[in-house]
């Protein structure tokens, strides 16, 4: 058996998996530690996000929306997805009511 087969052969034992899974829990409990900034990088962006959703963003949404339910009608040949359109754009109109934007 060539050298390579041999490693290939040693992932997949389960001691290489948990050897893996152990070294990917501690790096990401590593990087846990610089996910609590001591600064809001999202501080202002509130009146940003809500600019953008009482202008062209809303209709963006809207036409994201149809299209993805027209290709979900294609797809599935089932009238109630395309239903399902008019049930999340009240949806979004109460989100974004509740959130402070205009509907």
């Amino acid at each position: 058996m060539s050298k390579p087969q041999q490693s290939y052969q040693w992932i997949l034992q389960p001691k290489a998996k948990l050897v893996f899974g152990m070294l990917l829990a501690g790096v990401l409990l590593g990087l846990c530690f610089h996910a609590f900034a001591g600064t809001d990088v999202l501080q202002g962006t509130t009146s940003d996000a809500t600019t953008t959703m009482q202008g062209s963003g809303k209709k963006w949404l809207y036409l994201i929306e149809g299209v993805t339910a027209l290709g979900a009608y294609i797809k599935s040949k089932n009238i109630f997805v395309l239903g399902g359109v008019a049930v999340i754009a009240i949806f979004l109109n109460i989100v974004l009511k509740l959130a402070g934007g205009s509907p």
